[in-house]
């Protein structure tokens, strides 16, 4: 009979296929609790929707765009998403962007308060924020990428120019710079009056 001998590098094998082998004997012996996997599932669902950003409207407290919330109200009711109602109150160059403008002040936390009661009439929580800048585009597209946004909703003017009567200047930043989706609506001429 003939004596066995033991390699090192057969036994350090050996050792490592025994030890994965009662490693996933044991891992299928002791699956986590239902309550466990349930608790992990829900924190995943959780953080995807968070991820996924919110919805941000452009408001400027007038009829239509008290239209754009609701619609904005239905999107974030739908997708489980934050709602924003944005204010930008342009500035023109001749005045610093701290420039005190008391009534355009109070009209913008009019129409901000405006969001918030139509927002809470829908039973949608709302953010509001109120940005100035020089163009309410790049405006728009800094808070979209300040906080993770899912879409913009922005209402469209009539304008004289062609390129202006299509998207508008602001609605056109957006498009063009934006990196969430981007939702134009113009209002029809019913609602233009």
């Amino acid at each position: 009979m003939s004596e066995v001998q033991f390699h090192p590098l057969g036994t350090l094998l050996a050792l490592l296929f025994t030890a994965a082998v009662t490693s996933i004997l044991w891992w299928m012996l002791h699956p986590p609790e239902q309550k466990e996997i349930l608790e992990r599932v829900q924190e995943m669902a959780e953080a995807t929707r968070e991820a996924a950003g919110q919805i941000l409207v452009g408001f400027l407290g007038t009829a239509f765009s008290e239209k754009l919330l609701a619609m904005g109200c239905e999107l974030a009711r739908e997708e489980k998403a934050p709602l924003t109602a944005l204010y930008v109150l342009e500035l023109p160059m001749t005045l610093p962007l701290d420039a005190s403008l008391p009534g355009e002040q109070e009209k913008a936390a009019r129409a901000l308060e405006k969001a918030r009661h139509l927002a809470s009439h829908q039973g949608v929580p709302l953010k509001t924020e109120l940005r100035r800048a020089r163009r309410a585009g790049r405006a728009i597209v800094e808070a979209s990428e300040a906080s993770p946004t899912r879409a913009i909703l922005l209402g469209v003017a009539e304008r004289v120019n062609l390129e202006d009567r299509l998207f508008g200047s602001t609605a056109e930043f957006v498009l063009r710079h934006a990196k969430s989706e981007v939702l134009v609506r113009r209002p029809s001429r019913h609602e233009m009056g």
